[in-house]
């Protein structure tokens, strides 16, 4: 029974997707409360990361790389609390070969192939924070962090460069 149950009975096979980045840090009670809840973990480059909430929410960078490292860990986290639960996904993987990662999607969710969802995803932008309308997914994978300062780069580097290497980012 549960919320899981009276949720099941009401969608008609509907499944509930959400892609609110916080929702990361209530990760574990959501696999809790829906015991047989699928995740998609989507890790995106923290230099990105934190380059787009600099310009979105004039943070600084600290306080945008200690949030991006604190969402990944904690994702890394319930990735390991419940590896059948969770599929991890670069989000630079995602756009630049949409098709392959969107097979591996439905498979990870046991569901059939949809080849119509990575054609829908070519070219469109994955979230519109920050960017402009006709700024593409691909427009986001520049890597904009190129151009910030030394002193920048250095406290960037500080305090997500160890995990940074973990995940593979050069």
């Amino acid at each position: 029974m549960g919320l899981e149950s009276l949720y099941a009975s009401r969608a008609g096979g509907k499944r509930w997707v959400e892609q609110t980045p916080s929702y990361t840090m209530v990760a574990e009670q959501l696999a809790l409360m829906f015991p047989t809840a699928q995740f998609l973990f989507l890790i995106r480059d923290g230099r990105q990361v934190t380059d787009s909430m600099r310009r979105m929410w004039e943070w600084d960078i600290p306080k945008a790389a200690g949030v991006w490292k604190d969402h990944t860990q904690t994702g890394l986290s319930l990735q390991q609390q419940y590896p059948d639960r969770v599929m991890q996904l670069r989000y630079e993987s995602l756009v630049s070969q949409p098709e392959p990662q969107f097979m591996q999607i439905f498979e990870f969710l046991g569901l059939e192939n949809a080849p119509e969802s990575a054609a829908f995803m070519q070219g469109r932008p994955i979230n519109t924070s920050p960017g402009t309308e006709d700024q593409s997914a691909k427009d986001k994978l520049k890597p904009r962090w190129h151009s910030w300062g030394w002193s920048e780069k250095r406290q960037c580097n500080k305090s997500i460069g160890p995990l940074l290497s973990k995940l593979g980012y050069d």
